[in-house]
């Protein structure tokens, strides 16, 4: 009889526990499902929107493609100056994912054009005639920072302003900079975005 009753509450115990995991498992799919129709509902803007600093805006003017457009202040006692950029980003060319930067300044009257960084490049891309005071050190120029890596399911995308300077043959940059690590580097996009519902729409593109 004891044996029978161990028996009946085992078995009454592992569906009681398969029951608990089969709702466990529906419930993860179901939000699972939510998540996906809430990142397909998603624009372009919408996938980077919530990263991108106040000073910048965003717009769509194509399907795919994606224009940030932003006005920066700096008014620090290294460095003081207003700066421009714009930065297209094209996540589903067929070719790979793109990227291009424009840095503007109207007080030296300076118009740098960055145009097709593919996907799996990393550059530092000087500005002519920009640069930022460095204490000790002198002057360093300003660097348009761009990084961009993976496909339109995972993309990971590092745009901004940085600046470095060679000391000793040894590049120097901002962040590790005393009080220039404080202005600098600003970054416009640093992260990890989805771009695959947006681009599934272009039959062209080779979502991986």
């Amino acid at each position: 009889m004891r044996l029978l009753t161990t028996m009946c509450f085992g078995i009454l115990t592992l569906s009681v526990q398969g029951k608990s995991a089969l709702r466990a498992e529906s419930e993860e799919a179901h939000d699972r499902r939510d998540l996906l129709q809430l990142s397909n509902n998603q624009t372009a803007c919408d996938v980077i929107r919530d990263d991108l600093p106040d000073e910048c805006a965003c717009v769509e003017p194509g399907r795919w493609s994606v224009v940030v457009e932003c006005l920066k202040e700096f008014n620090g006692e290294y460095f003081n100056d207003t700066i421009g950029m714009k930065v297209v980003i094209d996540p589903c060319d067929p070719l790979g994912s793109k990227m291009a930067v424009e840095v503007v300044e109207k007080k030296h009257e300076i118009d740098y054009k960055i145009a097709g960084v593919r996907a799996g490049e990393q550059k530092n891309f000087p500005i002519p005639g920009l640069s930022i005071i460095v204490p000790v050190l002198g002057h360093a120029g300003l660097d348009a920072a761009v990084y961009i890596g993976g496909n339109p399911d995972l993309l990971t995308l590092k745009v901004g302003l940085n600046a470095c300077v060679v000391v000793h043959d040894k590049n120097v940059c901002a962040s590790s900079i005393p009080g220039v690590n404080k202005i600098l580097p600003w970054w416009i996009l640093k992260g990890e975005y989805s771009f695959g519902h947006v681009c599934r729409g272009n039959s062209t593109v080779a979502v991986m």
